[in-house]
């Protein structure tokens, strides 16, 4: 089947006019997508162990369209449009073999309907500087909005904020994600409050809990803010989705919760962490 690169223009015509028939599907990361995304778009549902297997071939289509409904009216035929994105590329030809973009046009390439494939050139960030009044953007926790004011004090401020993180409940960040330290991770009626099921331990001790009470992961990292754990970014992406994905809920802690983990977390849905360079999770 052929897929057609549209513009932003025509994408846009495309939600006015053809709405109810349209799926708009984006293949960025699933912390850029809760971030900022097209209104009425759906996010894929694929993981690094279904990517690995496929080998930039086509998988099952439940894992691109995670929407039943929308699913069912794909493969019913009443869908007459499906337009995947991802963060920036130009074309379609531009497309990498094993990117996800590349994987979910295999894949709806194989469905036998007449809905017509199309790429969005430029991306995500291409059709949001044009139509931002057509996007969703999530808004920012009360943690989040004092996020640049703790950057910018002084150690004591800093030191002040530190503690009271240590001292009150973990910090959430997401509805299944929460940040937190090693005190938190150990103290079984906070968990138990917020319904954690896993922990990932980015620190330098490993304090495994009692076999079967959590899904628990540890990335050997020093305490420090000097540590670089931007190589460990998608190890921690992919065990936070798989919980995700499992409708569980990830506490990740350092030992005194104020690694560079602690903050910069809030930045991670700005950036495909697998392709950054450096800073911190």
């Amino acid at each position: 089947m052929k897929v057609a690169s549209i513009d932003c223009r025509r994408l846009r015509k495309i939600i006015r006019k053809e709405c109810g028939n349209c799926l708009i599907v984006d293949c960025r990361p699933y912390f850029s997508f809760s971030s900022s995304n097209i209104t009425g778009s759906l996010n894929v549902n694929l993981n690094s162990v279904v990517v690995r297997r496929s080998r930039g071939g086509p998988v099952p289509l439940q894992f691109v369209i995670p929407d039943e409904k929308s699913l069912f009216r794909l493969r019913q035929g009443s869908i007459s449009a499906v337009v995947a994105l991802d963060d920036r590329t130009p074309h379609f030809q531009k497309l990498k073999q094993d990117s996800i973009a590349q994987i979910v046009i295999n894949s709806l390439s194989h469905l036998a309907s007449c809905a017509n494939i199309c790429f969005l050139k430029g991306g995500y960030e291409n059709f949001h500087s044009h139509y931002p009044e057509l996007c969703t953007e999530s808004k920012p926790t009360e943690q989040s909005a004092a996020e640049p004011e703790r950057h910018n004090g002084g150690p004591g401020e800093r030191a002040g904020a530190r503690q009271k993180r240590e001292q009150g409940k973990p910090v959430e960040l997401l509805p299944f994600l929460y940040l937190g330290s090693a005190s938190h991770a150990c103290r079984e009626e906070h968990l138990s409050d917020l319904h954690i099921t896993a922990l990932l331990n980015v620190s330098r001790r490993d304090s495994q809990p009692a076999e079967g009470q959590y899904r628990y992961k540890w990335i050997p990292v020093e305490d420090s803010h000097t540590a670089d754990i931007s190589s460990h970014f998608q190890e921690a992406i992919d065990f936070i989705d798989e919980v995700r994905r499992e409708g569980g809920k990830v506490l990740v802690h350092c030992e005194a919760g104020h690694l560079p983990l602690a903050d910069h977390l809030h930045g991670l849905p700005h950036e495909d962490p697998a392709a950054a360079s450096g800073g911190g999770l």
